[in-house]
């Protein structure tokens, strides 16, 4: 075998690959050294072998010889090796060998090497395993991926089955099509047939064709200013569309097109053609008519199903539409029907995990607290994503930096996937925070970590990927909208983190506080995250083994009655909260009442209606009363009316600041009332907002009508300038 190299990996042809291949016997005489070849022993001692087994194991060699020549650089070695032993466990000659298992993966290791590839755990001694699966009928690669992946076209794969001794495409298991241009539906018709029989790596989502894989190496997208918008690390499990190119690949791996065409003879026979460009476009457009699986989300560690089951197979899982890809992660075995005292010892399993952790002031991180049981939510939402249609957003909140909430974010996804949490920037605005939304939720991110918040959090778009498991996004290329179910925890960190309008009823809140000025400078003992890496199997068990112990446990409704509801997140409580408080752990709703006192709308809302009270006139809802009632324009006005008797001052500077609060780029009335129209009929404190149109003029009036506890505390009215008032209390302020 000549040495090429400057001969491409790409683009070659059979003539080249057989000028570079030379088999000589004695006695040859050697081309460039002219040198006559000898036998090196004795001839008489030289085996007996029948011409067909030399011409067997030549073309053993030849082959092994084109892919030891072309082995791809990183990237695609290990696939490379896996289409290697698919092919030759697929060999006649090798089959009929009785040491074919050991022969199999000699060759193979063998090959490898001598194409540069060093040996990895895990890559040799898989002859044993590849014979099994050909003999249960599964799907292994062959000569057509192999092919694919050294880079060498369709003619040489040619050659190398005639090498091989296989017939084209009966060695590797792939299905005939007879290609028409004119009959396109049947073709496209048994495509998608064989596609199912197959069980194909493809998907179908949000209207597009979809399949599984891992980043090689960490995505990143910087703004102008370099600052990161978003992060996936290596090894990332991501979902990403198929397209067209893509498709000819997997199409060729199940599919064998062929057309007549006639010979010299006169005789029509079927001739080989690469997967036609036009069935992979027209099967892509027929996205009305796909009968593919349907994927939901994937899933790096065993988890449950939506019905509390345990899902430990990998691949595809037909009931809950997730594909499990652990990547040969071993995990400690999960208990079927795990028993209460098994979900204890699994709770000091993370308790190792969580000690040190400040939650709520305590030093201790084991100390039941809310915070801490946010913090453990956090930990289980992470691996049963799958199983929750919608989980609450976890905010991580400090008072200062290096306290630890983003710690605790990478620690759940350490656990999770193995890898550190996917980071995303918060933008500039609602709509850039949306765009980045959109990218992480089309990439099927599991968990997706918002980093440093400085804004309240919230938005229409965040809202609905918390709530409604189902989002409307425009795909890129791609005319209208397609749906999208969502299977995704959000955890959202922030010094004083605050979420803002309806995201308020949708977060729980993890607290943090290190009693010191300068949190980052404690000092601990070992790295958490090496510790959380090693232990990682340990620690998924124990996680599963909680969350599913409560679903099989006898006295489960009865601690789930006791809980208020948190409507809109049932599965979660069902699933993770009710575990928690079952263990004696705190309810991680409790955090709740916090994350609304610092909600900024809330409190703005909260201050105009005190303003109102003290300076507007209230009343009781009744037909025909106009009573109360003010325009937008109507209250405006009485915020910005001057004092007659101060020079520069204003007559209600309560109300006046409670407006610039809610308007601060300018107080208008259009402003006022997009405000107030969001919150119609909001019970704030001891009142309530109320909207209408005017009998006559049809303007839009609002009125704050005073609850049961309020009654019989009106004001005076606009027109009133007689100074400020305290709110409700009738009296004027001193």
């Amino acid at each position: 075998m000549k040495d090429h190299p400057g001969l491409p990996a790409h683009g070659v042809t059979v003539a080249q690959i057989l000028v570079t291949t030379q088999t000589m016997a004695p006695p040859s005489v050697h081309p460039d050294t002219k040198e006559t070849l000898a036998w090196e022993a004795n001839p008489g001692d030289i085996p007996n072998i029948a011409p067909a087994e030399i011409e067997c194991r030549m073309g053993v060699f030849a082959a092994l010889t084109v892919v030891t020549q072309f082995f791809p650089p990183k990237g695609v070695r290990h696939d490379t090796v896996l289409a290697l032993y698919g092919t030759l466990c697929r060999v006649p000659w090798i089959i009929a060998q009785p040491d074919r298992v050991a022969l199999v993966d000699r060759l193979v290791t063998m090959a490898a090497r001598t194409g540069g590839r060093p040996a990895r755990p895990g890559d040799e001694h898989k002859a044993a395993e590849t014979f099994k699966k050909l003999e249960d009928g599964e799907q292994i690669w062959g000569v057509p991926k192999l092919c694919e992946l050294i880079g060498v076209p369709e003619d040489v794969a040619g050659k190398m089955r005639e090498w091989l001794g296989l017939s084209a495409g009966v060695e590797d298991g792939r299905t005939q099509i007879v290609y028409s241009e004119i009959d396109d539906l049947r073709v496209l018709d048994e495509t998608q047939r064989v596609l199912l029989t197959a069980g194909a790596p493809i998907f179908q989502r949000a209207g597009q064709l979809e399949h599984v894989f891992r980043l090689e190496r960490e995505e990143k997208v910087v703004d102008q200013n370099g600052k990161v918008k978003w992060s996936r690390p290596a090894g990332s499990l991501v979902i990403k569309p198929v397209g067209a190119d893509r498709l000819r690949l997997y199409l060729s791996e199940s599919i064998q097109y062929v057309v007549p065409r006639k010979g010299d003879d006169g005789k029509a026979t079927l001739v080989r053609i690469r997967a036609p460009r036009s069935v992979a476009s027209d099967f892509i457009a027929m996205d009305d008519a796909w009968r593919l699986r349907v994927l939901r989300g994937i899933a790096e560690t065993p988890t449950l199903r939506e019905d509390g089951s345990l899902l430990v197979q990998e691949g595809y899982d037909e009931q809950s539409r997730l594909v499990l890809d652990s990547k040969g992660a071993q995990f400690e075995a999960i208990p079927e029907n795990p028993t209460k005292e098994d979900a204890e010892r699994a709770l000091r399993e993370l308790d190792k995990v969580l000690a040190g952790f400040p939650f709520d002031g305590n030093a201790d991180g084991s100390v039941p607290c809310p915070s801490r049981s946010v913090a453990l939510s956090l930990i289980l939402s992470s691996l049963i994503v799958g199983a929750l249609p919608h989980i609450p957003m976890h905010l991580g909140d400090a008072a200062a930096p290096g306290t630890g909430k983003g710690l605790l974010g990478d620690v759940a996804s350490i656990i999770a996937t193995g890898r550190t949490a996917s980071r995303m920037a918060q933008g500039r605005d609602e709509a850039e925070d949306e765009k980045r939304l959109v990218g992480a939720v089309l990439q099927g991110a599991p968990m997706l970590m918002i980093d440093n918040v400085e804004q309240a959090l919230g938005g229409d778009f965040l809202c609905t990927i918390i709530t409604d498991g189902k989002v409307q996004v425009r795909v890129l290329g791609q005319t209208g909208q397609h749906e999208v179910d969502v299977r995704m925890l959000i955890y959202a960190t922030g010094n004083n983190v605050k979420v803002r309008g309806d995201m308020v009823r949708r977060a729980v809140k993890c607290r943090m506080d290190a009693n010191c000025e300068k949190p980052e400078d404690r000092k601990f003992d070992g790295d958490l995250k090496a510790y959380v890496l090693k232990q990682r199997g340990k620690l998924v068990s124990a996680a599963l083994t909680i969350v599913r112990a409560f679903a099989v446990a006898a006295d489960r409704q009865e601690v789930l009655d006791k809980l208020p509801p948190y409507n809109g997140f049932e599965h979660w409580s069902e699933r993770v909260r009710g575990s928690l408080v079952w263990l004696g752990e705190a309810d991680p709703c409790a955090t709740r009442d916090s994350v609304r006192d610092d909600d900024p709308v809330t409190t703005s809302l909260t201050t105009l209606i005190a303003a109102w009270v003290g300076n507007l006139k209230t009343a009781k809802l009744a037909e025909g009363s106009n009573d109360g009632w003010y325009t937008t324009g109507e209250i405006c006005a009485a915020a910005n009316e001057a004092d007659p008797h101060d020079r520069g001052a204003l007559v209600r500077p309560a109300l006046h600041d409670a407006l610039q609060a809610i308007m601060p780029r300018g107080v208008t009335p259009d402003g006022l009332g997009r405000f107030l129209s969001r919150f119609v009929d909001r019970i704030v404190g001891d009142y309530r907002l109320r909207k209408r149109k005017h009998p006559t003029t049809r303007e839009k009036q609002y009125l704050v009508e005073p609850t049961t506890k309020a009654e019989g505390s009106t004001t005076a009215g606009v027109g009133l300038a007689e100074g400020e008032f305290n709110f409700g209390l009738g009296e004027k302020q001193a």
